[in-house]
């Protein structure tokens, strides 16, 4: 049930994604920037709806085309990018259910109100939430699948994850190999812990890779078979992308990996011991399948970390913030010695 707090709390959440995206309205366009060069696909089905379809990411339909419904009915604002305006609403709105959705399980897992509100805080400021979320891009409702499935699974609700599959695969197609680690390494700790699977959660995962394949190859036929899909640079590339062997190019990523990323992964290691272990090992089963995506297909260092965080946007956030809290308290106390 919905509470008076969860509004105003949505509302705060809302309003901070929408101040740390305000960029894009009149500061710069991230369609005339190379290394976001998806989002000129996105901007023009929010410009033109179905009519502006064509391009690589052809099946990443659902956040673009919400854009363009805003775009119709909202009138022109100062010297905002009206375009850039629509798909930020949608891209903070599922910004701020995702840091909702970092709260109320964060709180469920802990039951500290402390922990779960700096684990929020900890996703909204990340680089890839304000750099990728909130820029024109559609990671945010990769992002809040991925926290859907996190959400199902802690709280014991998985028929309702082949759902979240179509869902999730509509708004990006990677959503489900990563989607589908993440449920298996659920699976196999639980088996690991209890010596055996419950037939309905078997029966879930199933359906949710059935529902998600259906949805992509659908997407798929339906665009003509010109929709981007990881798995078509599996096949088609016969040796593995090997780590660049250039000291200056391997420094290079490095850095940006550590800027991204880095950090948070160093914070949040004191504070896994904290969390659930299942939510541990099913989330480092999805980051490696995405490791492994972005290493076969050839992604550099800040690629990594964007590849990361997404489905392990909630054991970093929640770790990191107990590492955080745990570190003030300590200094609290020697300060009070």
């Amino acid at each position: 049930m919905v509470k008076l707090v969860d509004i105003l709390l949505f509302g705060i959440f809302f309003i901070l994604s929408m101040g740390l995206g305000y960029a894009v309205l009149n500061r710069f366009d991230p369609t005339n920037l190379s290394a976001l060069a998806d989002t000129t696909y996105y901007g023009n089905i929010v410009l033109d709806g179905i009519n502006g379809i064509n391009g690589e990411y052809m099946g990443r339909l659902l956040l673009p085309y919400l854009g363009h419904l805003i775009y119709l009915i909202v009138p022109a604002i100062g010297t905002w990018h009206m375009a850039n305006f629509s798909l930020l609403l949608v891209n903070s709105f599922l910004t701020a259910l995702s840091a909702m959705m970092i709260l109320k399980i964060s709180l469920r897992v802990t039951k500290n109100i402390e922990y779960s509100l700096v684990s929020c805080m900890f996703f909204l400021l990340n680089f890839n939430v304000i750099n990728f979320y909130l820029v024109g891009s559609i990671d945010s409702g990769y992002g809040f699948s991925m926290l859907l499935v996190v959400y199902c699974l802690e709280c014991n609700k998985w028929s309702f994850l082949p759902l979240i599959a179509i869902v999730g695969c509509i708004a990006k197609e990677v959503f489900l190999p990563i989607g589908s680690s993440m449920i298996l390494g659920w699976l196999v700790y639980d088996f690991y812990r209890n010596k055996h699977i419950e037939i309905i959660k078997v029966a879930s995962f199933i359906l949710f890779m059935i529902a998600g394949a259906i949805t992509v190859i659908s997407l798929d036929i339906y665009m003509g078979g010109n929709t981007y899909l990881y798995w078509d640079d599996l096949i088609k590339r016969t040796n593995p992308a090997f780590f660049d062997s250039n000291i200056t190019s391997f420094l290079s990523n490095s850095i940006k990996f550590i800027f991204t990323i880095g950090w948070v992964l160093i914070l949040a290691i004191p504070g896994l011991k904290k969390l659930p272990a299942n939510i541990v090992i099913s989330s480092i089963f999805s980051c490696s399948a995405a490791i492994f995506l972005g290493w076969w297909v050839g992604v550099g260092g800040a690629d990594y970390a964007r590849f990361i965080f997404i489905p392990g946007s909630f054991a970093l956030s929640l770790a990191s913030a107990i590492s955080m809290l745990e570190l003030l308290k300590r200094y609290s106390y020697e300060m009070k010695i």
